[in-house]
């Protein structure tokens, strides 16, 4: 309802649980904190290494912009968003680095649409006027004078300070479509969260987030059904009426599969294929994965975040108890920990793009933790919320500093344009993500690879789905390696460079004893150069970068 005009703003919205007029230090501490990891983001976008996913993803989009079919005519283990981001390549003529940065301004508006969300959702499931007090007793007041700070300016604190975490920014600053998908859904969840109960808003909710993790991320595939679920099992509404919201939920799941093929045929690519690559391939390599640390081993080493978690997840427990379970959150809280859970238990990678999203995810307990951090008495939430402000603050510019002395983005990007101007259009290069030209064609089908350290790699992946065997056998890369002669082969580079399938790298050596190539250093990286465009380079004065 609108604000009576005999009734001051400030005390309208302290009545409907906004934020009270009180002491404004606090907030103005989370806006400072907020404004300088924004810019600390901005100097990432910039100065921070680019990661094999990125150059990987940047180059399928490229490939797709140029006609060419994803998982037919190159192969990808993303979902099957590339030709969705073709205009973000600009001109026929791409700056390959300029693309890079593109992208990650992209992936920046995905990812605080993520954050608003999240942020959104876990306000509105911790309501002022149902939160406990020290007694059990429901504060029916919002926001007592006599407490301390408000509840949203802790559970804001909390987020900021998972989301500022070094490596949780990192991969944030990072290209992934990720974000966008979690946008989706938070945003969506917010809206089912606030619409009347009735069978449309099962209809909406199950077409938003089923489109988003079917076309971006299918890691959330599982999340929204869990929270229906939940919701249902808590409804007290009669069984017919939790039956049709059932089949609105499952109408729109079905609406959203059917516009995913429809988007699928229309491109051309196969429904099977796209399901071998996107699905097949990725649980088929979580399953044999060997790495000595899994997801659930990064979650407990990241001692602040992990530690923010579990303190709301106590705090979630006990106002849960004390409410009953009487709002949203009964139904959103147990289903987001139960898919965390789940996933800590299942995902076998410990690698930044799985922990971030988890983090950041459960960054929603936060906000049940500021509810019971409230009652800290102002005198001491004051200093205590200042400190950890200008903590957060301090970690932020320390993380900028160190971004802008490593530049590591410049140096990548000097080998990047270097790769680019050594071989011609339509050179074909045998690289390896992140030392990838970007807008040069691949020697070889199977172009990108995953690191194992067991030697479960891509070429051990497609082995065990039928219909892409061939494309990873040894004579497949000798036909394709004498087709095609790379202008350039990237023979090793920093930590980064995720190291070739065995297979593919012998053909590799087998073919340069048949055929001599030129071996070039530039600066940490090495590369084979064929001769036509090592004596190309030779004259253009591009060997006087090398050393």
């Amino acid at each position: 309802m609108p604000a009576s005009p005999r009734e001051p703003a400030d005390a309208f919205l302290a009545r409907h649980g906004a934020w009270r007029p009180g002491h404004p230090l606090p907030r103005i501490a989370l806006a400072v904190t907020a404004l300088a990891g924004l810019g600390t983001w901005g100097i990432g976008i910039r100065s921070m290494a680019y990661d094999h996913d990125e150059v990987t993803k940047a180059h399928s989009i490229w490939m797709a912009g140029r006609g060419l079919m994803p998982y037919v005519d190159f192969l990808d283990s993303h979902p099957p968003y590339f030709r969705l981001l073709t205009p973000l390549l600009g001109d026929a003529t791409i700056d390959p680095v300029a693309f890079l940065e593109r992208l990650r301004v992209f992936s920046l508006a995905g990812n605080l649409l993520f954050l608003c969300g999240i942020a959104s959702v876990g306000l509105i499931s911790t309501r002022p006027g149902r939160e406990a007090d020290g007694n059990g007793n429901g504060d029916q007041g919002g926001i007592s004078r006599s407490r301390g700070i408000d509840r949203r300016s802790w559970g804001l604190l909390g987020l900021l300070a998972i989301v500022l975490h070094p490596t949780i920014l990192t991969d944030l600053v990072e290209f992934r479509t990720d974000g966008w998908a979690y946008a989706l859904i938070a945003w969506s969840l917010f809206r089912f969260l606030r619409r009347p109960d009735c069978a449309a808003r099962y209809v909406e909710f199950g077409l938003v987030s089923t489109a988003a993790g079917l076309l971006l991320c299918p890691k959330l595939a599982i999340l929204p059904p869990m929270v229906v679920g939940r919701y249902l099992v808590a409804s007290r509404g009669a069984f017919r009426s939790r039956l049709a919201h059932a089949a609105g939920y499952a109408a729109g799941i079905a609406a959203a599969f059917g516009l995913s093929a429809a988007y699928l045929l229309s491109q051309g690519i196969p429904l099977r294929r796209a399901y071998d690559m996107v699905f097949a391939f990725n649980a088929i390599h979580n399953a044999h994965a060997g790495y000595p640390s899994r997801l659930r081993n990064s979650i407990f080493e990241d001692t602040l975040p992990f530690a923010i978690f579990a303190a709301g997840i106590v705090a979630w427990a006990w106002c849960a108890a004390a409410r009953r379970g009487k709002d949203g959150g009964a139904a959103v809280y147990p289903s987001v920990l139960a898919w965390l859970i789940l996933q800590a238990a299942l995902v076998a990678y410990p690698f930044k793009q799985y922990y971030a999203p988890w983090f950041l995810v459960g960054s929603m307990f936060a906000f049940p933790l500021g509810g019971v951090a409230r009652a800290i008495p102002r005198r001491a939430a004051t200093p205590i919320f200042l400190v950890a402000s200008a903590a957060l603050l301090f970690q932020t510019i320390g993380l900028a500093r160190s971004w802008t002395a490593a530049d590591e983005a410049g140096a990548q990007g000097r080998l990047i344009r270097w790769m680019g101007r050594v071989s011609i259009a339509g050179d074909r290069v045998a690289a390896a993500a992140p030392l990838h030209p970007i807008d040069r064609p691949d020697a070889f089908t199977l172009w990108f690879s995953t690191f194992d350290p067991s030697g479960f790699d891509a070429e051990q992946v497609l082995r065990r789905i039928p219909a892409l065997r061939e494309l990873a056998e040894p004579a497949r890369y000798r036909e394709e390696l004498e087709r095609n002669p790379p202008a350039l082969v990237v023979i090793s580079g920093d930590w980064r460079v995720a190291p070739r399938a065995a297979g593919q790298q012998a053909a590799i050596t087998d073919f340069f004893r048949r055929h001599p190539y030129h071996a070039v250093r530039v600066g940490n990286a090495r590369f084979a150069l064929r001769p036509d465009r090592y004596e190309r380079a030779r004259a253009g004065g591009l060997l006087s970068e090398t050393h």
